[in-house]
């Protein structure tokens, strides 16, 4: 079984950048954020053309886990997209349904990852590529997908979390740990010292899974005794203060 792993701080610049999934490329698709409860038995994703020539998307669904500040894809049938495939012309726009299978256990969240590929338009008669087919993508969106089990929704509370600063390799961080049963979302890292505030990243962060662990990197000149302030699934949170 094939496994896809992608370092935690690659992945979270890739979420940075679109917002929503909407880069260089004339594709925009949304929600960026799609989850389901235990009595969903599916959810759309719509992909719309902006631009001025058909799009083919190849959509494909992954078991998503963290370990130890990676990112694991894993093959599964779990949930699956259907259509995979979808030709959008100009101006159109195209539903895909993401059908859940087979839900988690009661009292637990699953994490899969929709990666949508932008196909490359087939050469001209006559015409060679130059690269081999599996490599030429013209554009890769990355979409967080949560499933919920029973007992838990999107009111559930949010996370327990530990964290503290620590110093690894000569660079501060601040490690953050989900003990709780579903995802924690984070946003906006800032430092507070003796009254001032000093913003270390804006925006999206990346996600800390349940009982999985992320390393944060901060500033060289950090103070060890800083109060460090995220935003966790919308709600400003104090995660850690000292070493």
């Amino acid at each position: 079984m094939k496994l896809l792993v992608m370092p935690l701080g690659i992945l979270c610049a890739s979420l940075a950048a679109i917002s929503p999934a909407f880069a260089a490329s004339s594709v925009v698709i949304w929600p960026i954020d799609p989850s389901m409860d235990v009595q969903d038995k599916a959810t759309p994703l719509w992909i719309e053309n902006r631009g001025t020539e058909p799009v083919t998307l190849q959509v494909r669904t992954y078991r998503w886990a963290q370990n130890d500040s990676e990112n694991v894809h894993e093959p599964q049938s779990d949930v699956i997209a259907s259509p995979p495939v979808a030709k959008v012309e100009p101006g159109a726009r195209q539903l895909i349904r993401i059908i859940k299978v087979n839900g988690p256990s009661k009292g637990t969240e699953s994490a899969y990852r929709l990666l949508i590929d932008e196909l490359p338009k087939p050469p001209a008669e006559g015409e060679q590529s130059a690269r081999r087919a599996d490599l030429a993508v013209q554009m890769r969106y990355s979409i967080p997908l949560f499933v919920r089990g029973e007992t838990l929704s999107a009111a559930s509370p949010a996370t327990a979390l530990d964290a503290a600063m620590v110093i690894e390799r000569g660079q501060r961080h601040v490690v953050i740990r989900n003990r709780g049963t579903i995802h924690a979302r984070l946003t906006d890292l800032r430092l507070f010292t003796r009254g001032h505030e000093t913003a270390v990243r804006d925006g999206l962060i990346g996600y800390v899974l349940p009982g999985a662990t992320i390393y944060l990197p901060l500033p060289s000149d950090a103070p060890a005794d800083a109060a460090v302030r995220v935003g966790v699934n919308g709600q400003d949170r104090l995660l850690a203060s000292g070493t």
